[in-house]
């Protein structure tokens, strides 16, 4: 008698799993089959004499699932190794797309995370539209792992695969219309917090962490699965997780930076049809391109789906970190020192003055003297304002200002030494406010 361990690709839900369990166990020759949903793996034993070592990959494959030969092992300890196999193919991608990103960033001076247009109530409404084209991409980087979720499922009927990522976007379009209506019905009651919104969004990176680890088979998939605790209680066969249109609900609740610049938007209409309308517009905007990514995953299986997965898990895991230090910032962390040298404030007449030249996609870290006035000039050159850049906080003081072009005078007082973060409206943008005891003592100052 002969055991291998089996490594599967694409199971997603107890049904995928009996479906292969029963398949296998028709096989003659196989004395006994069971697959694990939790481990995407199956072990069989069959008697050698009767079957190649190979058999049960084209039973597999013609269920709709992958498996190959190289997924075929003789013990579980050899199984293991391509979990450590996958994870280094995972931090190489990662180390790529990380290089791709600064790269762009650097010699183009385009960030594709914050290329977001400024949203404000001069705007047409049909050009909401526009926007919404515009900024889907920042939507899928951003919810593409929420994306996957509502929209994917790579084995099923064709009429599945097409269904779930149209439902999925609907829930996002109603979801989005309503949070609209709402914001111009009641203002600024419907927005959350800074604190509030930092936990929804820390969450959402945990569960985006969670999932990208999934994709790899190193951990179960995140589910909403009620689970039969009690063997006397009676449970329906078919167990089913939250609809795409519920995930695509959830996600219109998902703070992020065009939804939050479409919700003030809204709420300078104050009106429930023009909010409504507003967001309406701009989510239909975002809808070819979400629809398209949910479309081409949905259409990826076997082998491609297989080479796919890694680099899929690799986004959502460096997506799911940048949500994280984004959460983080909302909540009064910042990791962030900003980019270029430190400016250094001078000692004038009764105050002390320090001047940034702003950029698209950063803020430069500034150094001041405690307990003497600051006046801080951000001046704006044309073309670098956006809808991420705009407005800037200064949290701990209170402070939002909406920078125009030319000089913007912000002016505080610290009190004591420490750091002070600042960031954009969204917190993508980080930088920080270093305060000194004294500034004309070079030993004080940030290398």
């Amino acid at each position: 008698m002969t055991t291998i361990y089996i490594k599967i690709v694409g199971m997603t839900c107890d049904s995928c799993k009996n479906r292969i369990q029963r398949r296998l166990q028709k096989i003659e020759g196989v004395k006994l089959a069971t697959v694990s949903l939790k481990k995407m793996t199956a072990t069989v034993q069959f008697d050698e004499s009767r079957l190649e070592p190979s058999f049960p990959i084209d039973p597999i494959i013609e269920l709709g699932y992958h498996t190959s030969e190289q997924l075929i092992f003789d013990s579980e300890a050899e199984l293991n190794k391509t979990k450590f196999e996958k994870l280094g193919d995972v931090l190489f991608i990662f180390l790529i797309l990380i290089l791709i990103y600064l790269g762009i960033k650097r010699l183009f001076g385009f960030d594709v995370l914050n290329a977001i247009p400024e949203i404000n109530n001069s705007i047409a409404l049909p050009l909401l539209f526009v926007i919404g084209l515009m900024t889907s991409v920042h939507c899928v980087g951003m919810c593409g792992a929420i994306n996957i979720s509502g929209s994917v499922l790579p084995f099923g009927s064709k009429k599945q695969r097409y269904l779930r990522p149209i439902l999925y976007n609907i829930g996002r379009v109603v979801a989005y219309t309503v949070i609209g209506g709402l914001a111009g019905l009641i203002g600024k009651v419907l927005s959350p917090n800074a604190q509030m919104q930092g936990i929804i969004i820390g969450l959402a990176s945990i569960y985006m962490l969670l999932l990208g680890l999934s994709m790899l088979g190193l951990i179960p998939k995140p589910s909403f699965h009620f689970k039969k605790k009690n063997p006397d209680i009676k449970l329906p066969r078919k167990r089913k997780s939250l609809s795409p249109f519920i995930t695509g609900i959830l996600n219109g609740f998902m703070p992020c930076g065009p939804l939050q610049a479409m919700q003030i938007y809204a709420i300078s209409t104050a009106s429930f049809l023009l909010g409504a309308t507003s967001l309406f517009l701009f989510a239909l905007g975002t809808v070819p391109l979400m629809l398209l990514f949910g479309l081409v995953m949905n259409h990826l299986k076997g082998q491609k789906l297989f080479k796919i997965q890694k680099f899929s898990a690799a986004l959502v895991i460096l997506l799911s970190i940048t949500m994280f230090s984004r959460s983080l910032s909302y909540l009064g962390f910042n990791l962030s020192s900003g980019n270029g040298a430190y400016a250094i404030s001078e000692m004038r007449e009764g105050y002390q003055y320090v001047k940034i030249d702003l950029s698209s996609g950063d803020y430069q870290p500034i150094v001041v003297e405690a307990g003497t006035k600051v006046v801080f000039n951000v001046y704006v050159s044309e073309g670098t304002l956006n809808g991420c850049n705009n407005p800037l906080l200064i949290s701990k003081y209170g402070i939002e200002r909406r920078l125009v072009v030319g000089d913007n005078l912000i002016e505080f007082t610290p009190e004591s030494e420490g750091v002070i973060p600042y960031t954009c409206w969204m917190r993508m943008i980080k930088s920080q406010i270093v305060v000194v005891e004294d500034i004309t003592d070079t030993d004080q100052l940030p290398k």
